[in-house]
């Protein structure tokens, strides 16, 4: 279950649009609703938020969670190589 504390480290780093990645993630790797359909926006908001559980959707959450702090590393490395190279 995804605590508050968490929600809001994940939060500052996932900002606006991660439900897509994530639903993204889930569809790549095959990961399904009962129903054999992908799962809703809406569902995994639920999970996001605590209302509810699912293990893989809050797997997948921490998984875009780290892509996204990778990317911004990279982002910042980038950023320090330019400022560098105009010295």
């Amino acid at each position: 279950m995804i605590t508050k504390t968490k929600r809001r480290k994940f939060k500052k780093v996932l900002k606006h649009s991660f439900i897509a990645d994530v639903l993204k993630n889930l569809n790549d790797k095959k990961i399904y609703n009962k129903k054999g359909e992908p799962f809703s926006k809406m569902y995994v908001s639920l999970v996001f938020n605590g209302k509810n559980e699912n293990i893989d959707i809050e797997l997948a959450i921490m998984e875009v969670y780290n892509l996204r702090i990778e990317q911004q590393k990279m982002f910042v490395e980038k950023k320090r190589q330019l400022e560098k190279k105009k010295k």
